[in-house]
């Protein structure tokens, strides 16, 4: 018996941020025209980006990234550029940011339809400071964009936010906040206020102004500082076994992390905050043979996908609740805070992968032979002795046989070296002749 064990960090590409400040207001119709000029920016001077979600699928945005697009957006904030500029590339994208500003209309007609599926607060973590002069612990979260359709132009996502208070009644609703300019449908908010109520509005702007009405998250509860969010993940898990090119054999792991995933209402009881999951895990999955923990935080995905299964395998899923300190410190610490025999705060089931032949069908060359069964051996008078066998239920998997035999006789007469015979695949006897009485094998 043999263990191996190993450790996996996924790391989340860098999100950006924004802070709720319930007193900066920010004119909707300036960050309509400079979410309009973004777009237009990242139609000309950025690429589309493919990013891998935990569950193995993928979702395209366009970036952020590379020179000419910063200064298009430097042209679309109208700023002037006092650098040296030896190339006309360069002065270019800033006169074509400035135009593209120049281009927008916060009042032109919008398509019908909005890209946007819905918006969810998906899960939240108590942020603790740990400098002496910093504010007060506040509460972070991941909010998450589900879109209807890929669309084949860039999009940016306008967010605006809204809180109340609730005391046994809803009461001090602010109106509408405009907060950020995104282009990812993911995005953190920060600073939110202990057991205060927030909801998210995101409209959609591409190129040629804006795409559909905006869509509104449902009310979510921020959580209390006490609330470190170490309990277990709610469950039940869900696991499911599939196979593809790229991952092998592999197990989608599911759970719920989030009120939006059972609840479709939008109104929210006093205690709908205890249903918010952390928004960092850790997952461990092992067998008799091996050991693996992947550390992770939520995305847009449905759960995460543990690739590269044995068949016909039982395993243990054990996940957890982890802060995001975890995910940010070394592996040996991470190492030396993860144990999947720490039953404490997991969440685990078992599970059984299938047989190759299930996945690739019978006869597959793609899976190992089927062993024989009944194996024995007759033992004739003459020193002779038959090997029989009943084949395997799919013979067509089957090149030949190796039969393999050797003397544990302890004499100077027999010989110990083993051997080997090689049988024609339709077969399921051998003769082996020329053996030494009293021998045996």
């Amino acid at each position: 018996m043999w263990s191996r064990m190993s450790m996996l960090v996924l790391i989340a590409a860098t999100l950006k941020a924004f802070t709720v400040l319930p007193y900066v207001q920010i004119d909707f119709v300036h960050y309509f025209r400079l979410a309009q000029c973004d777009a237009k920016c990242a139609e000309k001077y950025s690429k589309s980006i493919k990013r891998r979600l935990n569950d193995g699928t993928f979702i395209k945005y366009y970036g952020n990234d590379g020179e000419n697009y910063k200064l298009c957006i430097a042209g679309c904030n109208r700023r002037r550029i006092t650098a040296k500029r030896e190339r006309n590339g360069t002065t270019n994208a800033l006169i074509m940011g400035m135009q593209f500003w120049m281009d927008t209309n916060a009042y032109a007609s919008r398509t019908e339809h909005s890209p946007i599926k819905s918006v969810q607060l998906g899960c939240m973590d108590v942020v603790t400071s740990n400098e002496p002069n910093d504010f007060e612990d506040t509460i972070e979260g991941l909010v998450f964009v589900s879109i209807n359709e890929t669309e084949q132009y860039p999009i940016r996502y306008i967010v605006q936010w809204k809180q109340r208070t609730y005391d046994g009644s809803l009461t001090g609703e602010n109106g509408w906040i405009t907060a950020s300019i995104e282009s990812e449908p993911i995005f953190k908010v920060e600073g939110m206020v202990p057991i205060m109520q927030y909801r998210f509005m995101v409209t959609a702007v591409g190129p040629d102004g804006r795409l559909g009405g905006p869509i509104m998250s449902n009310w979510a509860q921020s959580l209390t500082i006490d609330e470190k969010l170490h309990a277990p993940p709610v469950g039940p898990m869900i696991i499911t076994t599939q196979y593809n090119n790229m991952d092998g054999l592999c197990a989608l792991v599911k759970w719920y992390h989030s009120p939006y995933q059972r609840e479709s209402s939008t109104d929210i009881s006093n205690d709908s905050h205890t249903l918010f999951g952390n928004c960092h895990y850790s997952i461990t999955i092992y067998n008799e043979t091996s050991q693996e923990t992947v550390l992770f935080t939520l995305d847009n995905g449905n759960g995460i996908l543990l690739s590269n299964l044995q068949f016909s395998t039982e395993y243990s899923v054990a996940v957890r609740s982890i802060s995001s300190k975890m995910i940010d410190s070394s592996l040996s610490q991470q190492k030396n805070m993860s144990h999947a025999s720490d039953t404490n705060f997991n969440l685990q089931q078992r599970f059984l992968t299938p047989p190759c032949n299930e996945v690739f069908g019978s006869g597959s060359l793609e899976c190992a032979p089927e062993p024989v069964k009944n194996l024995e051996a007759i033992v004739n008078s003459n020193g002779s002795v038959k090997i029989q066998w009943i084949p395997s239920s799919e013979p067509n998997a089957i090149l030949v046989y190796q039969l393999l035999y050797q003397s544990l006789t302890n004499h100077y007469d027999c010989d110990k070296d083993p051997s080997s015979i090689y049988v024609n695949a339709v077969s399921s006897v051998r003769m082996i002749d020329n053996l030494k009485l009293f021998e045996t094998v």
